[in-house]
């Protein structure tokens, strides 16, 4: 349904139209893929034309893929939409938002006392008009168990009318 609303697209004209939401959402597929994808394309036993032009798409996307051009992307956005980023960078690690600071917010589950105070960091940034994108730092080897319940709390804290996101 997001494929139809995005490109305006009737949904019963979607025959008409096949073509056009199958290769938007093979791009969205390709542009959420694993950094092996194309690893796992060049494995097939049939080596035709679909899949080296899929891992030619796959690497079009891919080649200026940052984390800060994905923040930069974000903030151009008139509404951010949430979206779940795994990096490998250390939680003690820095992450540069370059020319961004003042609209990213960066929080770390573990410095939370309770899960109430998380709740109410979420619902102020979805309420704020000073920062755009806030990001939440998991470590997962300590705080995988809170995983499901940031979900929950990122899909059910937002505001319908903020143009912020998570």
């Amino acid at each position: 349904m997001n494929a139809f609303d995005y490109l305006k697209i009737s949904q019963y004209d979607n025959d008409n139209q096949k073509d056009v939401v199958t290769q938007y959402c093979k791009q969205k597929l390709i542009r959420t893929s694993s950094f092996d994808f194309p690893l796992h394309l060049s494995c097939k036993i049939n080596d035709d034309d679909n899949i080296r032009n899929l891992i030619e798409q796959y690497y079009n996307i891919h080649k200026n893929l940052s984390f800060s051009d994905l923040i930069n992307q974000a903030l151009n956005q008139s509404i951010i939409s949430n979206q779940i980023v795994y990096t490998y960078t250390q939680i003690y690690d820095k992450i540069e938002y370059i020319n961004n600071n003042n609209l990213v917010v960066e929080v770390k589950p573990g410095h939370f006392k309770s899960d109430f105070e998380l709740r109410r960091v979420i619902k102020e940034h979805y309420r704020s008009i000073n920062t755009r994108l806030l990001l939440i730092r998991v470590d997962y080897h300590e705080e995988h168990k809170h995983v499901l319940f940031l979900k929950h709390l990122v899909a059910n804290e937002r505001i319908p009318t903020s143009d912020n996101g998570v």
